[in-house]
């Protein structure tokens, strides 16, 4: 949740930000899930650059650390699987920088899961934050540049939205949603001349993938992400996916018959679970 003030954490004076026209500079962003990870790099990166970020997420001594004392970084505390905190932290953060010009929806969560020892309540959790925690951000950051038709919105997606993975159901699923809705949205929000993105990472090292106990192909540094997100956020591409050879090696699977998949992706289960 927001701080009962409903204003953003400030530890330093407020700057005065000077207005840029050019997209391919934004000047005010919000970034969710910025307090480790892809979204902190992100946000690093474009404080370094001038603009004016908010720097949003549940843990407020690490949202303040990534703040640090730039005076255009805007910390905002909150949980994006709460609507009302989602549109308060959009509101007060437009009070403050100004008209949001790009909004990347980054918040995200992945637990194993392993259908043998079904949980409901992980795979409810991961939907609730991937996928509706993304959705709740969204209505406000639509309005917004809805009102003023300028705006770009990211949206985290992930290669495991490409097909289905062994002890990954449940986190696939809601990338997939999101990579869905995304392309939806990119269509119709085009009339109103928001431009939608799809970011499509492979395996990044954050804290996230810190979890993981099976090895991660093409394993990319975090800033190197940070640096091709940000590359292609400039650009007029509508997925910036990463890394080439793990993105094109699972869209070729996504082709491949069904029952050769299947057998294929067995040989990624424990041994004994394996029915061949």
């Amino acid at each position: 949740m927001l701080e009962k003030s409903a204003k953003p954490l400030r530890t330093h004076p407020k700057a005065a930000l000077p207005r840029k026209n050019e997209m391919e500079s934004p000047n005010a962003i919000i970034i969710t899930g910025a307090s480790s990870g892809i979204g902190a790099a992100l946000a690093r990166r474009y404080i370094e650059d001038g603009a004016t970020v908010g720097v949003c997420g549940r843990n407020r001594d690490r949202v303040l650390s990534v703040c640090g004392a730039a005076p255009r970084a805007i910390p905002l505390v909150f949980d994006v699987t709460d609507p009302a905190a989602c549109e308060t932290a959009v509101k007060n953060f437009e009070e403050e920088a100004g008209a949001l010009d790009l909004a990347i929806l980054n918040a995200g969560y992945h637990l194993a899961t392993d259908a043998a020892a079904f949980d409901l309540e992980t795979c409810k959790r991961i939907m609730e934050i991937n996928y509706f925690g993304a959705l709740n951000c969204l209505a406000p950051t639509i309005e917004a540049m809805k009102t003023r038709r300028r705006g770009i919105i990211a949206m985290m997606g992930s290669a495991a939205a490409t097909i289905g993975l062994p002890n990954a159901g449940a986190y696939c699923s809601s990338k997939s949603a999101v990579a869905r809705i995304t392309e939806t949205l990119r269509v119709e929000l085009r009339a109103f001349n928001i431009d939608v993105r799809l970011i499509t990472p492979g395996f990044v090292d954050t804290p996230l993938t810190a979890r993981n106990e099976f090895p991660m192909p093409f394993l990319m540094p975090v800033e190197e992400a940070a640096a091709l997100i940000e590359r292609g956020l400039s650009s007029k591409s509508y997925e910036i996916s990463f890394p080439r050879r793990l993105i094109w090696g699972l869209r070729l699977a996504s082709l491949l018959p069904r029952a050769l998949y299947f057998k294929l992706a067995e040989r990624l289960l424990p041994s004994e679970r394996r029915t061949d």
